[in-house]
Order: C-alpha cells, then sequence, then structure tokens
C-alpha cells in the first residue's frame, strides 16, 4: 500500500472507527491519566521498599556530597569515605570526619532532612543511625506531586492529552529502574533528572499559558538543574537560548520563559564557578581524573596516530602507549605515566578539530555505544549482595537496549524531527512540540558531549544519564499525545 493510500485508509476508516464522542473521551483520558499516576506510584514505591535494598552502589561518589551535612555511612570499623562499589549502603549516621571536602549540589534538599534525623536521634541517646530510604521516601514524594500536580494544571488548561503524556511519562520513564535505583542514594542524578523534569513541564506551560507563578517556578527549578551536578551547570542557559530561537523562529511571545531560564542558569552559574574554585585539593583531583580518563580512554584510542594526537596534545608520544585505560588501570601516578596530562583540559582536546576532525568525529560517534548498558553493570545493585544486578521482578528498559545502534535511534529521532517541525507552518501546537524536540535533543546531546570531554567513556553510562531519559521522553510522549488527539478527531 502506498503511503498516500495509507494516510487516506487511516483518515477516512481507521480514525474515524476509533473517534468517541467528546464527553466519554474525557472520562478515559482521565481515567488514564490517574492509572497511569498510580502505575508510577506503585512502580517506585516497589523499588524505595524493597528487601534488600534496590539502588545503585559507590559511596565514594556520593560521599563529597554528604560531608556538607556531617552524614557518613554506618559501618564501623570502615572509613567513612570508603568505596562501595559491590554494593549498595543502606545505614547512615552524623559522624564527624576532618578535612573532608564538600561539594555544593541540589542533591543537599534531600540530604539536609537526613541529616536532621540523624543529628536528632543522637541527641535522644538513640543510636543515631538513619536509613536512606527516607532520602528515597522524600526523592518519591516529590517526583510524585509534580508529575500529578503537572498533569493536573494541563488538564485545567484543557489539555488532557498532555496530561495524560506526562503521566506515561512518570510511569514508563521516569519510574523506570534505570532512574529509580537512584532513589534510595545521595547521588546527584536523582535531582538532576527530577529537576531536568520540572524545568521542561514548567517552559512548556509557560509557552502555552505565561503566568508569574509559572515563572517564579521555572526561575528556581532552572536554579536548581543547574545545582544538581557541576557538568549541568550551563544547560538551564542552554534551555534558555534554545527556547529563545524557537520563539523567534515560530513567533511566539515566549519572552517571560525565556527570562525565568535565563535568571535561574545564570544564578547556578555563578554559584557553581564559586564552587568549583572551594576544597581545591578535591577540585585538583577531580580534574585530574576526569583529564587523565578523557584523553586515555577517548582521545587516544579514536586516533588513527595516537602518539601525533598525544604530541598535539602537549603530551610525549608514549602516553599512547595507555590508550583504552582507565586512571583506575594505571596503578600509578597519571603525571608520571603521562607527564603534563593534567593541563590537557577540553579546551585543548577541542583545538584537534582544526588538525584532527576525524579524532573528534569518531571520538563522539562511538560514544553511543559505550553508554551502553544504561543500568552500568560494573556496580552492585542489592544490598548485602556483590555485584549483584537488577532483581528479576524490575522491568526496566535497560533490556531493550541491547542492540548497539538503539542508542542512536534515541538520540538522533528528537534531532530529526526538529527540520520538519520547523517547516510546518505556525499553526496549532507545532511550536510547541518543536520547543519539546529542540529541548530532548539538546539535553541528550549536551550531556553526552560534556561526558565525553569530561571523562571519557569512563562511566560514561552514568555521566550521561540524562541522555536516554531525554530520548525516551520524545519517542514515548510525542506519538502518545498525536494518538489521544486522533483518538477525539482532533486535528494538531
Amino acid at each position: 500500500m502506498r503511503a498516500a493510500e495509507l494516510r487516506r485508509y487511516l483518515s477516512e476508516s481507521i480514525i474515524p472507527a476509533m473517534q468517541i464522542n467528546l464527553k466519554n473521551t474525557s472520562r478515559l483520558l482521565a481515567g488514564l491519566t490517574l492509572v497511569l499516576l498510580l502505575l508510577a506510584a506503585g512502580r517506585g514505591m516497589a523499588m524505595w521498599a524493597h528487601q534488600p535494598l534496590v539502588a545503585l552502589a559507590n559511596n565514594f561518589d556520593q560521599v563529597r556530597y554528604t560531608a556538607c551535612l556531617d552524614i557518613y555511612p554506618y559501618r564501623p570499623g570502615v572509613a567513612p569515605d570508603r568505596n562501595s562499589y559491590e554494593t549498595p549502603l543502606e545505614y547512615f549516621s552524623a559522624q564527624s570526619v576532618p578535612d573532608q571536602a564538600c561539594y555544593w549540589t541540589s542533591e543537599l534538599l534531600f540530604i539536609a532532612p537526613v541529616a536532621l534525623l540523624a543529628r536528632s536521634k543522637s541527641t535522644t541517646g538513640d543510636t543515631a543511625v538513619v536509613s536512606v530510604r527516607w532520602a528515597g521516601a522524600l526523592h518519591l514524594v516529590v517526583w510524585l506531586l509534580s508529575g500529578a500536580a503537572f498533569s493536573w494544571l494541563w488538564w485545567r488548561a484543557e489539555q488532557s492529552e498532555l496530561a495524560c503524556a506526562n503521566a506515561a511519562f512518570l510511569a514508563l520513564i521516569a519510574m523506570d529502574p534505570g532512574n529509580t535505583i537512584y532513589l534510595n542514594t545521595f547521588y546527584a542524578e536523582a535531582s538532576a533528572l527530577m529537576f531536568l523534569y520540572s524545568t521542561v513541564c514548567l517552559t512548556l506551560l509557560m509557552a502555552q499559558q505565561p503566568r508569574r507563578g509559572l515563572a517564579i517556578w521555572l526561575t528556581i527549578s532552572a536554579f536548581l538543574l543547574g545545582m544538581s551536578k557541576f557538568q549541568h551547570l550551563l544547560l538551564p542557559l542552554l534551555l534558555a537560548m534554545l527556547t529563545w530561537a524557537v520563539a523567534a523562529i515560530k513567533h511566539q511571545p515566549w519572552r517571560r520563559a525565556v527570562l525565568a531560564l535565563g535568571i535561574g542558569g545564570a544564578i547556578a552559574l555563578c554559584l557553581q564557578l564559586v564552587n568549583s574554585q572551594r576544597d581545591n585539593s578535591l577540585n585538583s583531583n577531580i580534574n585530574l581524573v576526569n583529564r587523565t580518563d578523557a584523553v586515555l580512554s577517548a582521545v587516544l584510542p579514536a586516533s588513527a596516530d595516537p602518539a601525533l594526537t598525544a604530541q598535539r596534545l602537549g603530551l610525549a608520544a608514549d602516553c599512547a602507549n595507555f590508550r583504552g585505560k582507565s586512571i583506575y588501570q594505571l596503578h600509578a601516578d597519571p603525571e608520571k605515566v603521562c607527564p603534563g596530562i593534567s593541563a590537557v583540559g577540553p579546551s585543548r582536546v577541542l583545538g584537534l578539530l582544526s588538525s584532527e576532525p576525524g579524532t573528534l568525529a569518531r571520538m563522539f560517534a562511538d560514544a553511543p555505544c559505550s553508554m551502553l548498558p544504561w543500568i552500568p553493570d560494573y556496580l552492585g545493585l542489592v544490598g548485602d549482595t556483590k555485584l549483584a544486578p537488577l532483581p528479576a521482578e524490575f522491568f526496566s528498559f535497560d533490556r531493550l537496549l541491547k542492540a548497539p545502534w538503539m542508542p542512536y535511534i534515541l538520540l538522533l529521532l528528537p534531532l530529526l524531527a526538529v527540520v520538519p517541525l520547523t517547516l510546518v507552518a505556525r499553526r496549532g501546537d507545532s511550536p510547541v512540540v518543536l520547543l519539546f524536540a529542540v529541548m530532548c535533543g539538546a539535553t541528550a546531546w549536551s550531556c553526552l558531549l560534556i561526558a565525553i570531554l569530561g571523562d571519557g567513556l569512563v562511566e560514561i553510562a552514568k555521566h550521561s544519564h540524562l541522555a536516554f531519559t531525554a530520548g525516551f521522553a520524545f519517542v514515548l510522549c510525542v506519538p502518545l499525545v498525536w494518538l489521544l488527539r486522533q483518538l477525539r478527531g482532533a486535528r494538531a
């Protein structure tokens, strides 16, 4: 059947047969939205309450945040900041650890109540031990309340299809174990995803109904997104610029949304720059680790002549002998193995664009394959068990990402949709759909780019965690909204 005949068959036969009267459709969408919100709550609570604890391990990445409030894993006889990559840790206590570096993050909003609870127990004479599940409960409650609030706001704005799509995202993507393994942790990934979600939703709502109250919440959300992780310090400003660009192309009055994103992002950027100058010993160590991994795991393996590339980066040709390794596989001081590597930052790597564009092209083109699996398999996921995988009773879209071409589909679809959506005449919701596609695509690719330049291919699945979620959001929500509107007989 030809494409034209298929479209005519769908429009004249299938779609009319599926149409229901408006009143019944509204009830159907309301019921479906409620069911999806309940499904989201059920999936989230199943992960939160599972015995033993199911969460992503690795205390080392969390301790730089919990140190700000003097709360550490409760492991008598074990150093509080010692790594724990084999199994997640459930119990924490208030402890005083001298000379421990602290890194600001919006995740502190969820760490603070747990720290206060631990301190209150210590003052009453009880064992000052609390479960990380308290943080998980806070994460989950904020997720569910936010999701319900956004669906209600879209429903009130007579955008019932968007309300339903939002609930579907919450149930199927946000509560996927690829995301919920961060619920019962102090990882900043939990806050990054949560505040990215609220920032995108608020931007889309403001594009449809620019209210002052929404602008205030969007400013706060953009600020918290920029403060979630250092690698996201520019993301709110990027979203602001793209919102302005779409508004200019589609002639939309989105000035308030752009200003809210810009103000929140600018404040976060300033604080993150101050943050990067604090605790120089911590920042120096992080820079050394990140730059070593970027050069050895990503840049040199992508080069046709690794020795020459090393020299162009200002390193000795012998550094090429260590390509493909991470800093943890060197078993030596990186500066002794490859002198000068701590000075090779992202700007110097991007400088290869003039001399070795092929190296950078291969590095970025091969990176999506390295994002698999979505749920890291080198870190434990089950408490009291070493390097245990996700329990079989939890379904995750991670199981569908086995083929190496799947990441490319997820990451490219939002970008491929930008051109036709840009060319569509200004009608209906095409500007908002274009904005959503741009935000999803930009988030996915900017997170991947920053992850590669910041830490190479080492732990890239975790560092580019938002990328897959952004891709899934576009692939799920746009077709779903279209289908629901066809069921109503609407014309987008």
